[in-house]
């Protein structure tokens, strides 16, 4: 549960930052939230909201649970091109394809990290060389998850801190190129998708468009979406994002000026 824990820390830290914007008790006017339709995600905004907002007076239904119950936005997958980038897209496959046989820079990865892909190929039983993306997420995100609940007791005997330090180069090299050009951008939507979602309602917000408009809108979804969204706002980050990981954009007013920070 300790992914739980860190996303109900998240939440304080979010009360911490934002009380007084906020209020304490939780108003539905006040706040947006909208998941992806993946159960880890869902939870994980659940969770985020327990810490974000505690129960007081007459919010707090059960003296033993101090936890109140905020609803969780969510669109299936299959019609959810914002938080939900990988739908079937033809074209926007060939494209990353043809990406991956001609850059140079996944061709430095695969040189510079030969023997470890090799190795890791024979020793997962691919019985073949490991291939950047899939197959290295694959063994990565396994080995990650129990290295982050500190079970590292249930690797693989061939496995250890030195390979996996390794790997990790290798996801972090990739995972930072997975919206590598404005056209897979463009086709897989997603990430333009959310980011012209937050736009659209700072927009809003600075000209009233709206007679209720919430102060607070939360996304949950995954690394690889805000890994792209660094990569949309031209601010690519050298490694994947960690578990729970935030970014945070705001709108801010001084003497009638609004600005945005992130």
């Amino acid at each position: 549960m300790k992914g739980v824990r860190e996303q109900y820390e998240l939440g304080k830290y979010l009360r911490q930052r934002y009380d007084g914007f906020l209020s304490k008790a939780y108003h539905a006017s006040q706040i947006y939230v909208r998941s992806s339709s993946f159960n880890r995600a869902i939870m994980s905004a659940s969770a985020n909201m327990a810490g974000l907002f505690e129960p007081e007076g007459d919010q707090l239904w059960n003296k033993q649970i101090r936890w109140q119950p905020v609803p969780i936005q969510v669109v299936p997958k299959e019609n959810d091109p914002m938080l939900w980038t990988k739908r079937p897209c033809p074209a926007a496959t060939q494209l990353f394809e043809d990406f991956k046989k001609s850059s140079s820079d996944l061709r430095r990865i695969e040189q510079k990290y030969a023997r470890l892909l090799t190795f890791l190929g024979q020793k997962t039983g691919l019985n073949r060389t490991l291939q950047l993306y899939n197959d290295v997420y694959d063994v990565f995100d396994l080995l990650n998850c129990q290295r982050f609940h500190k079970k590292t007791q249930s690797w693989p005997k061939w496995m250890n801190v030195t390979i996996f330090k390794e790997l990790a180069e290798v996801y972090d090299s990739t995972v930072t190129m997975t919206f590598p050009t404005f056209e897979i951008q463009r086709l897989r939507g997603g990430i333009r998708l959310l980011l012209g979602d937050i736009l659209s309602r700072m927009r809003n917000q600075t000209l009233h468009l709206q007679n209720k408009i919430a102060k607070f809108y939360a996304y949950s979804a995954h690394d690889s979406t805000i890994a792209a969204l660094f990569n949309n706002l031209g601010a690519m980050q050298p490694h994947a994002p960690p578990y729970a990981a935030l970014l945070m954009i705001e709108l801010h007013q001084i003497n009638n000026q609004h600005f945005v920070e992130a």
